[in-house]
Parts: structure tokens; C-alpha cells; sequence
């Protein structure tokens, strides 16, 4: 944990930056939760002000398929607001959209795409489908659903998912420059 004061009378500014390719900053602005409460993803979380506080927590799923078959690690991080003021500051990569779900209103997901939702939304899996559907459709077996009221805040690439992208990329190039020959693990003694 790092603190930063600064003596003297006149303002100053803090800079902060993510440390994951093509992310941004998201600010959150802790009085307009109404829980002052919000659970996000581990690792969305880059800082705060002083009455924020980061905290491991188990994640609040509906039932144990949530938990197991949610997508996020059972694992997550709860930001919340001593004093019922101040500012949290997330890390995302994309496109970043923040959605206040009304009460009972669902939103279905790709759970990779959740960055962190308020303690007031629900966390839950549905079947998306037939057999067909879940072995061809590219989803998998679940697809997350969380149902409001609340902030939920969702991000459009998954820096897991590209950064394994990019190493695979990496190996295909270094793999096919002419002249290179065999990848090592092809040759024969």
C-alpha cells in the first residue's frame, strides 16, 4: 500500500495508469452506491482514497453452480467506503460500460466480461441451452446472469483471454519466419 502526501498548501495531482495492455482507469464514485459496498473481479482494483478500503471476499453467488460455474474465482475483491465517501479507482480494458440494473431486471453476460457489480445484484448462471448449443456456440455450458438492483460494470476484452491470444500469436510468428526452420520441439535427432 502506497500513500501519498504532499506538504504544502498548493494542489497537486496523481497520475495513475493500469498495468494490463489496452486497460483504463474507471473511477467510482463510493457516495452514489447506495450500499457503499461494490465486488469486483481480483485485480480491478488499482486505488483508492484514504476511507477505501480492499478486502478479499467469498464470492456472493446465488448457490454453489454460481460459484463453481460463474466464471469469476470463488475469490473476489470488495471495495467499500468507511466513511460512506470517496473514490475507488478500477482497472478495465476496452470498452467499459457501467449499467444501473432496476430492480429485477437481468442482464445475461459473458462472465469474462464482468469487472464488478454492487452487493444489491444478484450473481447467477443459466444453462445457455441445449446440447447442440453448448458444445458448438463458443459460450460453454453457463452463461452469467445478474439481476439488479444495482451498478454492474462490464469491460469488452478480457486481458486474461488476450494476453494468452498474444502469446499464441507470438510462438505462430516466431514459428514460421523464413529461414528459422523446424520449431525446436519438431526436430528429430
Amino acid at each position: 500500500r502506497a500513500v501519498v502526501r504532499r506538504a504544502g498548501g498548493q494542489t497537486g495531482y496523481v497520475a495513475l495508469t493500469p498495468n494490463q495492455p489496452f486497460s483504463m482507469v474507471i473511477p467510482v464514485s463510493m457516495p452514489a452506491l447506495p450500499g457503499g459496498t461494490l465486488n469486483v473481479k481480483r485485480g480491478a482494483y488499482l486505488a483508492g482514497t484514504p476511507d477505501i478500503t480492499a478486502r478479499a471476499k467469498l464470492l456472493p453467488a446465488k448457490d454453489a453452480l454460481a460459484c463453481a460455474c460463474g466464471g469469476l474465482p470463488p475469490i473476489i475483491q470488495e471495495i467499500t467506503s468507511e466513511t460512506g465517501h470517496g473514490q475507488a479507482f478500477l482497472s478495465a480494458a476496452g470498452t467499459i460500460v457501467a449499467r444501473p440494473l432496476r430492480p429485477g431486471e437481468e442482464i445475461i453476460v459473458d462472465s469474462m466480461t464482468i469487472v464488478g457489480f454492487e452487493n444489491t445484484v444478484t450473481f447467477e448462471v443459466r444453462n445457455v441451452g441445449s446440447f447442440m448449443n453448448c458444445c458448438l456456440g463458443g459460450e460453454g455450458c453457463f452463461n452469467t446472469v445478474l439481476t439488479g438492483p444495482g451498478n454492474v460494470y462490464l469491460q469488452s476484452i478480457n486481458t486474461d483471454k488476450l494476453m494468452s491470444q498474444l502469446v499464441t500469436i507470438q510462438q505462430e510468428a516466431d514459428n514460421d519466419e523464413p529461414g528459422s526452420g523446424p520449431a525446436p520441439e519438431t526436430m528429430r535427432r
